[in-house]
């Protein structure tokens, strides 16, 4: 990380305070960890802002030749009450893996989603709580053996959870939001369910870590990769609730003598659903290491 964001210290913050800003409120700087984070976490602070002003930031955005994410926020010196940070918790509040988990779960200027990340928190105002509830409960022993497994290689294997989701097709019933079928569909790998059982004992560990977060088996796609919930499972499923609602408006614009209807529909249009910040209702672990932060 460059000289440039390390100068940025809490003194700094707090002399800027003078220039074109109200003096009376406490300067705070919040970095995030990128671009798509920054209107989630401008709405989560809100409340404070009559007493605080606190801008939220990239990395980038103030140090143009460094970086962004979570690891560059996390080697970030000179933490204070002006300076702090805010994260996706990822498996950090789950898994010792991470070299940072200990910071994301102790350190007093570091707020995380509690959730894994900023799309799950926004998952929950989209209207799908059926399908999310219906992929919980279908992917929860699944979820548990990974967690296990993660354990056990020391690293991170969302790459092997996301293949398995897809090799027995996750997505295949998503209208419904019913799963049986791919819940028989990865039972019937021999391999697969007989790994399963060898990891139940350790899985009860993480079914007392998930409930100290408020997650079971109704709820497990809080904590799942949210860009995998999202791509795999929630896109589909908008894209074809949105395409049946076109169909309905086409067949009725054809009846009028109106041709000029279109049905085409993208995902960068399914997008712009998700990232509606507006309302949002961050997770009761975030609001309180809020509150602690800015009293």
């Amino acid at each position: 990380m460059s000289d440039l964001s390390e100068n940025v210290t809490g003194d700094w913050i707090n002399a800027t305070a003078f220039f074109g800003r109200d003096p009376s409120r406490i300067r705070v700087q919040m970095y995030v960890e990128g671009d798509n984070d920054v209107m989630f976490w401008q709405e989560a602070v809100k409340p404070y802002q009559r007493k605080y002003d606190i801008s939220v930031v990239t990395n980038k955005s103030v140090n143009p030749n460094g970086g962004n994410g979570k690891d560059v926020l996390l080697s970030m010196k000179g933490l204070c009450r002006n300076k702090v940070i805010a994260v996706d918790a990822d498996f950090d509040l789950i898994l010792d893996i991470s070299p940072n988990h200990k910071r994301v779960r102790s350190d007093p200027f570091v707020v995380n989603t509690t959730w894994y990340s900023v799309e799950n928190v926004l998952l929950q105002n989209m209207g799908c709580m059926s399908v999310l509830e219906g992929f919980s409960e279908a992917t929860w022993d699944l979820f548990l053996y990974y967690l296990c497994l993660m354990k056990v290689k020391n690293e991170i294997v969302a790459k092997e959870y996301r293949e398995t989701l897809q090799k027995y097709n996750i997505n295949k019933k998503v209208n419904s939001g019913i799963f049986d079928d791919f819940v028989k569909s990865y039972r019937k790998n021999r391999g697969l369910s007989q790994s399963i059982e060898i990891y139940k004992h350790n899985s009860a560990i993480y079914k007392s870590v998930l409930k100290q977060l408020g997650c079971d088996k109704k709820n497990v796609w809080r904590l799942t990769n949210g860009h995998t919930l999202w791509n795999m499972v929630l896109r589909p499923f908008m894209i074809a609730r949105i395409r049946r609602k076109k169909q309905r408006t086409i067949l009725k614009c054809l009846k009028s003598g109106n041709l000029a209807c279109k049905s085409q529909i993208n995902n960068k249009q399914v997008d712009c659903l998700l990232y509606n910040y507006s309302g949002i209702t961050v997770p009761a672990a975030t609001r309180f290491k809020l509150d602690t932060m800015f009293p």
